[in-house]
């Protein structure tokens, strides 16, 4: 199995500008505010919830990636481990 071949289960080469099948797709809206910090230097919390978002890289990563978004260090694989989930239930002792 290529590398893209499950990114092309969805996503297709467009061949016609044509209407494929009408449908109602409406796609999520982005949110591209930062998270909140617990203060000047900490990491900020994530906007958005990690469920079907494991892998950060897939978005947050790579030449494509929008320059609001963009990690600055992508070598670091577990994100979780500094950056928490904006709806988490860890509370923030200010």
């Amino acid at each position: 199995m290529s590398e893209d071949s499950r990114c092309r289960q969805c996503h297709v080469e467009v061949n016609s500008t044509d209407l494929f099948r009408a449908n109602s797709f409406v796609g999520v809206p982005q949110d591209l505010r930062k998270g909140e910090r617990q203060h000047a230097l900490a990491p900020p919390t994530m906007p958005h919830s990690v469920h079907m978002r494991e892998n950060c890289s897939a978005c947050h990563s790579g030449p494509a990636v929008r320059a609001e978004i963009r990690c600055t260090h992508p070598e670091r694989p577990r994100c979780t481990q500094c950056h928490l989930p904006m709806n988490s239930d860890v509370e923030f002792k200010r």
